[in-house]
């Protein structure tokens, strides 16, 4: 499940910098800041939106429950069965995870 551009593979290692979560078009948004050293040094920041749309589940736990001073985005899995797309995001640690159940899912726009 790649689009053209930048993938979620390419997100991993990234800090999570935000969470938007529309209720209204069922829609889970994760602003995603990456460093790619490959780039020249006035560009190598660069966010990336990770969208699901028309989400049915959306689930955060985190076994410690204690603040984070940050969100680093350890991996991203993605699957497709029965016509509908499964994510789990795991942030820092096997204990840290986001899990989605979407139609559909974009980075920067690009489906995945």
């Amino acid at each position: 499940m790649t689009g053209i551009g930048i993938g979620t593979a390419d997100l991993w290692g990234g800090q999570l910098e935000s969470v938007q979560f529309d209720v209204l078009s069922h829609r889970v948004t994760l602003s995603i800041y990456v460093i790619d050293s490959d780039l020249p040094e006035d560009e190598q920041l660069t966010t990336h939106q990770l969208t699901f749309h028309e989400v049915s589940e959306f689930r955060f736990f985190d076994l410690d429950g204690k603040p984070w001073y940050r969100a680093e985005v350890s991996e991203i899995h993605l699957e497709k069965a029965d016509g509908r797309c499964q994510a789990e995001i795991w942030l820092l640690t096997d204990d840290n995870q986001f899990r989605v159940t979407c139609a559909s899912i974009t980075v920067n726009g690009i489906e995945q």
